[in-house]
């Protein structure tokens, strides 16, 4: 490794070993340079001399980041043999320290959010590297001795880990109370796939705690950086809950592995805890990974002054790291200054498990909440529970068309179809203009080109108090006799509503929903159906 600063040279000397003596008479060439990633932040001057088994490369730092730089060795010897041999990479961080160790880090997050594989040496090499800069910075405003950032790193990363034992003892914690093993076996499936279908699809109550509005306690140098890697962090956060989701979707098609409908009747809870842990797993992890890259963007923000008292600059450096990594639970109580409440976070993470099996099978049933259609038999068993769990529908703190957003997304899922990004705040605009919303929709596709709900048979699940024609013939619905969907319609008059908490807050769910498609009606005569029209399609929350 080795560094140069904007606009500076800097010589990188290569020695290239043949494995036997070279030849009298041997020439050598060292053209050939050879950029890697991050290539932008270097450019090449030229080459100090062009024989010999050493020669130095000259490269001159052009702007902030990293290089890998190497080069082609060619050679000749008097015999008219010719050979070429290329010298190792060398990796060229180019500006200041703080910028050239962060931008190491950046692009090792970057590879391994693009799935790549990054050599293990190289992750420990840029922490090393990150830390020892921290150290200097911190040095050169004070006589600080170096362990200041040990210790900050130290106690962080243990309160990383013990914020992510805590958050999976609540889900645990809301699995255990909600008895989801003494479901009916037959009903285990349906359960399963119901409650995981909605994590891979909404996964964001899993940041509960760690993402915060707004940093707290920082004076003005301090609060502007502490807010920009807030929001850096969220990404990162958000980057990791999606590929979480992808884990979670396996259970899209059946059951997980190790559970089925013959197995016993604990294999529920089961599959959730692993699938839980493996989320809970990632986060931690990437929560860790952003502990160094946030140490050096806060550094390099507010660097220490002359003669600063090393212990408290670190101490408040602290601090702000801990704002950025998990200030959320600052709001909720999980942690005060540098300390963290456990059994606060623990809490919070049941609380918010809890509240995804209400929004997941909840919808309004005349002042409370009970069971969706779909989910009556399974899940929905868990509403009432969860409910009383949670202290009440108050305590569930719904947003007025925050169940309306999860029932779209729901039937969407059920159905195969792909619609536009829905939230609660459109629902709640397009609704103050008019009676009806109207979303365009089409066929999630699969390899073959197929709509994917066709071939995985899935609407043959649902029966007819969630699906049926609105006219034609409502107990039988043959799912390959609809080649095309074009709406769904969530209609004001199809709502319910209820005031619910303590502060009467008005919160909707839906009754149903309207498809438009073009389908033969008559499905009873299969093999000569008819001609296709147009269709409106029921499906009932």
């Amino acid at each position: 490794m080795a560094r140069v600063e904007l606009g500076k040279k800097l010589f990188l000397r290569f020695r290239v070993i043949n494995g036997n003596m070279a030849p009298s008479g041997t020439r050598f060439n060292w053209a050939g340079m050879r950029l890697g990633s991050g290539s932008g932040s270097v450019r090449m001057v030229g080459f100090e001399d062009d024989s010999g088994v050493h020669a130095l490369l000259v490269v001159e730092g052009e702007s902030e980041g990293n290089a890998e730089v190497g080069t082609t060795l060619h050679f000749s010897t008097s015999r008219g043999q010719k050979r070429s041999v290329p010298s190792p990479n060398v990796l060229v961080k180019v500006g200041s320290e703080i910028k050239a160790a962060a931008a190491e880090l950046a692009q090792i997050e970057k590879l391994r959010s693009e799935g790549k594989k990054v050599d293990p040496s190289r992750e420990s090499s840029a922490k090393q590297d990150a830390v020892a800069v921290a150290k200097r910075t911190l040095g050169k405003g004070s006589d600080a001795a170096g362990t200041e950032i040990d210790t900050l790193l130290r106690s962080v990363s243990t309160d990383i880990k013990e914020i992510a034992d805590s958050r999976f003892r609540g889900y645990q914690g809301a699995l255990v109370h909600l008895n989801l093993k003494k479901l009916d076996e037959e009903e285990q499936a349906g359960s399963v796939q119901s409650f995981a279908l909605s994590l891979a699809g909404n996964l964001t109550w899993a940041l509960s705690g760690l993402i915060a509005l707004t940093p707290v306690g920082f004076g003005a140098e301090l609060a502007a950086a502490v807010l920009q890697q807030m929001v850096l962090n969220r990404g990162r956060l958000a980057v990791a809950v999606g590929t979480a989701g992808a884990i979670l979707a396996q259970f899209a098609n059946g059951l997980p592995s190790g559970g089925s409908p013959a197995s016993t009747a604990s294999a529920p809870l089961i599959a959730f805890e692993a699938e839980l842990d493996k989320l809970n797993t990632t986060l931690r992890d990437t929560t860790q990974w952003s502990l160094h890259s946030t140490l050096l963007a806060l550094l390099e923000a507010a660097p220490p002054g002359r003669g600063v008292d090393a212990r408290r600059y670190a101490g408040r450096l602290e601090t702000a790291v801990r704002q950025v990594l998990f200030g959320g639970y600052f709001m909720t109580g999980g942690a005060t200054g540098n300390d963290i409440k456990s059994e606060v976070i623990q809490k919070d993470a049941e609380n918010q498990l809890l509240r995804r099996v209400i929004l997941t099978s909840g919808k309004i049933s005349g002042k409370g909440l009970g069971s969706t259609k779909l989910d009556k038999g399974g899940l929905g068993k868990m509403v009432g529970p969860a409910v009383d769990l949670i202290g009440g529908p108050e305590a569930a703190k719904l947003g007025d068309y925050e169940l309306v957003t999860e029932q779209i997304h729901r039937a969407a899922r059920e159905l195969g179809l792909r619609i536009p990004a829905v939230t609660s705040e459109q629902i709640r605009e397009d609704f103050a203009g008019g009676d009806k919303i109207v979303l365009l929709v089409s066929w999630i596709l699969d390899q073959s080109g197929s709509p994917e709900v066709h071939t995985s048979r899935r609407w043959s699940k649902l029966d007819v108090s969630v699906l049926s024609l609105d006219k034609g013939y409502p107990e039988w619905l043959w799912e390959h006799s609809i080649p095309q969907v074009y709406q769904l319609e969530i209609r004001k008059k199809d709502l319910s509503k209820a005031n619910l908490g303590k502060d009467g807050g008005l919160a909707y769910s839906a009754e149903r929903f309207w498809i438009r498609l073009y389908g033969t009606a008559d499905a009873s005569v299969l093999m000569n159906p008819g001609p296709p029209s147009l269709l409106w399609l029921k499906y009932e929350v």
